[in-house]
């Protein structure tokens, strides 16, 4: 069960940073009249970096948990 505490944990950090940086693009599209592009979001890149790797992190997790899953139930 360490994997689906894992997952969780993934997933929560995923979702608080998600909405960190939904934040910062709805805020700046308000004040500026425009979606961030690139380099707009270069004082954030470690956020967008750490979210990133977040989601592959999640998607490897929930890839080792199908298969434990089916190796399981066959």
């Amino acid at each position: 069960m360490e994997l689906q505490t894992e997952l969780n944990s993934v997933k929560e950090s995923k979702k608080t940073l998600q909405k960190f940086l939904k934040e910062f693009e709805h805020d700046f599209e308000r004040k500026n009249g425009r979606k961030v592009e690139a380099d707009d979001r270069q004082p954030l890149n470690p956020e967008y970096m750490h979210y990133k790797m977040l989601k592959a992190r999640l998607a490897s997790l929930e890839r080792l948990l199908e298969a434990r899953s089916s190796r399981i139930s066959h």
